[in-house]
């Protein structure tokens, strides 16, 4: 067990953080993502827990995987802390330590026992900028329809088809000229935002350099009322 290890005891506290994401930081895989939280949180100078084992590591949790590519304002760790610190220091450090195109935005203070960002969430907001002149139909004309039928090809090559329709919240035009989509997701049931697009321009959406930019602008947790509550 290395000297921080040891230093590291019992996670008394637990600090919420969410980071940006752009440039260099956007073409990370969500493993890449997570050293290089790991790494912020080892040299912002906090208290840091860590977890047992031979190969012990700072002790943390991450929001939802991001796909590579996508720039965002929504990256969640978890941090657990041997010692408590106020939300605002915490913040104060992480943005310190932050680099390589991640920025720390906001932290707070969470039960060490309470459920994580991952286990939370099941809605998230995107912003997506590109040219969205002459759509196949209005928007209103494809939000109208009972079933959005899309097909999705997995990793593996394998395809499968989704009705997406209950899982786009909303889907507006933005003043700006973006593309703002809120979409429920759960096992099974993740979509992409492109893919959406796609569906209501009936032309290929593709990722940045190619005229399309995805930002993951917030996730949400939806209730049974349906309302909408920041993890």
């Amino acid at each position: 067990m290395s000297e921080g290890a040891e230093q590291g005891g019992r996670a008394v506290c637990r600090l919420r953080a969410r980071f940006s994401r752009d440039g260099l930081a956007a073409t990370l895989s969500q493993l890449e993502q997570i050293k290089a939280l790991r790494r912020i949180a080892q040299d912002s100078g906090l208290p840091v827990a860590f977890s047992a084992g031979k190969h012990s590591s700072v002790k943390m949790s991450f929001g939802p995987a991001i796909a590579v590519g996508y720039l965002s304002e929504a990256e969640y760790a978890d941090i657990y802390l041997s010692a408590p610190v106020q939300a605002q220091a915490g913040l104060e450090s992480l943005a310190g330590a932050s680099s390589g195109g991640y920025r720390a935005l906001e932290a707070r203070r969470v039960p060490v026992s309470f459920p994580s960002v991952e286990a939370l969430v099941n809605v998230v907001e995107y912003s997506v900028m590109g040219d969205f002149s002459n759509p196949a139909r209005s928007l209103e004309s494809f939000l109208a329809q009972d079933a959005i039928v899309l097909e999705k090809v997995k990793p593996s090559g394998a395809r499968e088809t989704i009705d997406a329709r209950p899982l786009i919240r909303e889907m507006s035009l933005e003043q700006d000229g973006s593309l703002r989509l809120v979409l429920r997701f759960g096992p099974k049931k993740n979509l992409k935002p492109e893919l959406v697009a796609q569906a209501w321009l009936e032309r290929p959406v593709c990722a940045a350099p190619a005229g399309f930019s995805i930002i993951r602008k917030r996730l949400f947790w939806e209730d049974g009322a349906g309302n909408l509550n920041a993890p």
